[in-house]
């Protein structure tokens, strides 16, 4: 994965749980900054290496961590130099979902090694999302990966102001997720 990802995850431990933590999970994993570039792609193993790392440190579950990170990455890459990338993808969460792929084409562009997944927005209503998650990395990380999206789109949907349940079932070849939303949970 890119350092942006490693990035990302010292900016969320610093934000929710400042630099005392995020030192305790340098000096466990025993990173230098050179595990920190944005631009600069690294093996999967370092990344998990953070990750797992960032949960035994904040005393949570992986799982647990990787939804909290899935949710914090909106916010981060909304807020990095890919944010008229992100803004690009749309206005609302239906629009977004459906450019979504076309957003990873873009920064593939510039990270040419980069195997980003891919979101196919597979029905939208007034009351729901369904979503087709496929990626590579399933096979090696299908729990923690499944907990980053869930997170992830829990992030989209704050980002748009809305708010809903996210469920995840597997499928032949990826996850689907459900995204209800709020307004018709109440009415439910």
């Amino acid at each position: 994965m890119y350092g942006m990802i490693h990035k990302a995850a010292e900016d969320f431990v610093r934000v929710h749980n400042g630099p005392a933590a995020w030192d305790e999970i340098i000096a466990a994993t025993e990173l230098t900054d050179a595990h920190f570039i944005s631009g600069r792609w690294y093996e999967d193993d370092v990344t998990v290496k953070i990750l797992v790392t960032t949960a035994e440190v904040l005393g949570v579950s992986v799982e647990d961590a990787m939804e909290a990170f899935g949710r914090h990455w909106v916010v981060f890459a909304g807020s990095s130099a890919y944010k008229p990338i992100f803004d690009m993808a749309g206005d609302s969460l239906d629009v977004f979902m459906t450019n979504l792929d076309r957003m990873h084409d873009s920064i593939r562009a510039t990270m040419p090694e980069a195997r980003m997944p891919s979101f196919h927005l597979l029905s939208a209503s007034e009351t729901e999302l369904i979503v087709l998650y496929q990626s590579d990395r399933l096979a090696g990380l299908a729990g923690p990966l499944t907990h980053f999206v869930t997170g992830l789109l829990d992030g989209l949907l704050a980002h748009f102001d809305e708010a809903g349940e996210i469920t995840s079932v597997p499928a032949d070849n990826g996850v689907t997720f459900t995204i209800r939303r709020a307004a018709a949970s109440a009415a439910a």
